[in-house]
């Protein structure tokens, strides 16, 4: 956790006080310990601009590469588990669509059998009612 000191600062950026208002001193008075001092607590991050910064120590920067490596390695496992998933999904829907095709062209073959058969009876039965007629 690193704290600022702002002791003598009295224009906070985004406070709306410019230059003038600030105290003559306020960029050169020393700070004391016992000083009543207003300080910045940065231990969020400390802000994303300094998270990379190349005043960074290694154990810092080892820190923060083995935090994105376990991300990383998180993010992949879950990849790899969804896409074989999907190729499980992928055969399922294979065996499925060749078992209706082997149905379709059962179903098929039979409705060509009976359409040949009803031909067959079909055509004697027509001779025989236009025999009739004549």
């Amino acid at each position: 956790m690193h704290r600022f000191s702002l002791r003598g600062i009295s224009a906070i950026p985004g406070s709306g006080m410019d230059t003038a208002e600030r105290s003559p001193d306020s960029m050169t008075s020393p700070v004391h310990a016992g000083d009543d001092v207003n300080v910045l607590d940065l231990e969020e991050e400390e802000m994303y601009a300094r998270t990379m910064s190349p005043r960074r120590n290694s154990e810092e920067m080892e820190r923060y590469a083995s935090e994105a490596k376990e991300r990383l390695e998180k993010q992949a496992k879950l990849l790899q588990e969804s896409l074989l998933a999907l190729l499980d999904r992928v055969d399922k829907v294979r065996e499925e669509h060749d078992k209706l095709e082997g149905e379709n062209k059962f179903l098929q073959d039979y409705i060509g059998h009976l359409m040949q058969t009803s031909k067959i009876t079909g055509s004697g039965g027509i001779k025989s009612s236009s025999n009739r007629g004549k």
